[in-house]
């Protein structure tokens, strides 16, 4: 979970959107499955602790293999030779605003 939190403040969201995806697909449809065929918890946390797994590997592996490192996307702008993070919120609209029309 910390390289998910750690991918948000990179800006590279792909591969953990992917592995939370994935996590979602394992977690309910193996949680379902276990209850269908075997009507035992048990195996439903066996299914959800495979997700978890599953979880941390794709992300481990999407870190490894240069997921953060690659060119900044157009998560950043640049604005007078500086680079700034786009802000959320009316604050930040009004002061990209400005800046756009003096």
């Amino acid at each position: 979970m910390a390289l998910y939190f750690a991918s948000q403040g990179a800006g590279r969201l792909l591969w953990p959107l992917v592995a939370n995806l994935t996590r979602l697909a394992i977690a309910g449809g193996g949680g379902w499955l276990a209850l269908r065929w075997t009507g035992n918890v048990t195996y439903v946390f066996v299914a959800q602790g495979l997700a978890l797994a599953v979880f941390g590997l794709i992300i481990a592996s999407a870190v490894g293999a240069g997921a953060w490192f690659a060119t900044p996307g157009r998560s950043r702008r640049q604005h007078g030779g500086q680079q700034k993070r786009a802000g959320f919120g009316i604050a930040a609209l009004t002061r990209e605003a400005s800046h756009e029309h003096p």
